[in-house]
């Protein structure tokens, strides 16, 4: 099960903003599901970050441990988006690949109460 709270453990977290739709310029495969996001059809855009190590001789000594650096804005679908805003508002994570098991977890755990 990979239904989690918090996101402390340091490998980084994805940024949703219910405002960062778009229409999609051309086909656009979900990073989500997979499926296509047809010409002209609304996606959100995801931004990604992970968390930056010092490394006494690195290349860029200006990370230091802990930095938050950006990795990527990935696209996905608005039905993975809305699925995906429901799930960051109730304080648990979201990782790639595992949204829709998350919420089948979240659907079980709830009904049993």
């Amino acid at each position: 099960m990979s239904l989690e709270c918090g996101c402390d453990d340091g490998e980084g977290f994805v940024e949703l903003d219910v405002d960062d739709m778009s229409r999609a310029p051309n086909t656009i495969i979900c990073r989500e599901c997979g499926h296509l996001i047809e010409p002209g059809a609304d996606y959100y855009r995801v931004r990604s970050w992970k968390f930056g190590d010092w490394i006494p001789d690195s290349v860029t000594p200006w990370i230091d441990d802990g930095d938050e650096i950006e990795i990527g804005i990935r696209e996905v679908c608005e039905t993975c988006g809305d699925l995906a805003i429901n799930l960051l508002e109730r304080g648990f994570c979201w990782y790639f690949g595992q949204l829709r098991n998350d919420i089948n977890t979240l659907h079980q755990l709830e009904t049993r109460q």
